[in-house]
C-alpha cells in the first residue's frame, strides 16, 4: 500500500490527562500487526495537520502499524505565532500521559513492542516519554527535540534512543548543536543503546 493510498480509523485513547481521553489517527498496518511492532508518532507544534498525517501513513505504507495521537484536541496552527502560542499553552506533564495513554492502547492491542517518535516539539516529548514510561516503551527516535529536565532528566534514560540533529539549528537550549552536543554527551554516560546523529544542515522544519 502506498503512502497516498494509506487510511487512518479515529480511535479514542485513554489517559491520566485532567482533560480526559485523547483522539488518535491510527495507521494499521497487517504486517506490523503480525510482527507484534507499532510506533506513536507525535506532532510537530503544528498540531495534526497533513504533514504529520503523512508520517503515520508512510509508516503504515511500509508495514509498521502507527498512531498520532492528538495533543492539542483538535486545535492546530497555520502560523509560527499560533504554533509558538499552542505549544506555550500545551501541558507538557498531560502530553505525556496523552503518550503513555497511545503506548498502553497499543500493547493492549497486542503489540508487544512500541516505539516513540516525534519532531520538534515531539522530539522533545519523545524523549520524556522514552524517560518516564520505559516500562512500556521500547525505545524512542528523536528529531531535534530536547525536553527540560525539569520534565524529564535524559540521566534516568533506560531503553534505547536514536537522536536526530542538525548543526545549523538556532533553537537555543531545545536542539541547538550546544544542546545536541551536551544531550549526547549525557547519554553516553548511561548504559542503554544510543545512537547519535548530528548532521551538517538544519533539520528542524519551522
Amino acid at each position: 500500500m502506498s503512502a497516498a493510498a494509506a487510511a487512518s480509523t479515529t480511535v479514542s485513547l485513554q489517559t491520566e490527562n485532567k482533560k480526559g481521553a485523547v483522539p488518535g489517527h491510527l495507521f494499521e498496518s497487517a504486517e506490523g500487526k503480525k510482527k507484534g511492532v507499532a510506533l506513536v508518532v507525535i506532532q510537530e507544534w503544528w498540531g495534526i495537520n497533513s504533514e504529520i498525517k503523512s508520517k503515520g501513513a508512510a509508516f503504515q505504507a511500509k508495514g509498521i502499524t502507527a498512531i498520532v495521537p492528538d495533543l492539542y484536541r483538535g486545535k492546530t496552527a497555520t502560523t509560527d505565532q499560533e504554533a509558538s502560542h499552542l505549544m506555550s499553552e500545551l501541558d507538557w506533564v498531560g502530553a505525556v500521559q496523552d503518550i503513555k495513554g497511545a503506548v498502553q492502547y497499543l500493547k493492549s492491542a497486542g503489540y508487544a513492542k512500541v516505539f516513540v517518535t516525534g519532531y520538534c516539539m515531539g522530539g522533545a516529548l519523545t524523549l520524556a516519554a522514552s524517560v518516564l514510561d520505559g516500562g512500556n516503551v521500547a525505545g524512542g527516535i528523536i528529531y531535534y527535540g530536547i525536553c527540560d529536565k525539569k520534565l524529564a532528566d535524559s540521566i534516568n534514560l533506560k531503553v534505547p534512543v536514536q537522536c536526530h540533529f542538525g548543526t545549523a539549528d538556532s533553537y537555543p537550549g531545545f536542539s541547538d548543536n550546544k544542546a545536541a552536543v551536551a544531550l549526547q554527551t549525557t547519554l553516553k554516560d548511561i548504559s542503554t543503546s544510543v545512537r547519535f546523529v548530528i548532521r551538517l544542515l538544519l533539520l528542524r522544519t519551522h
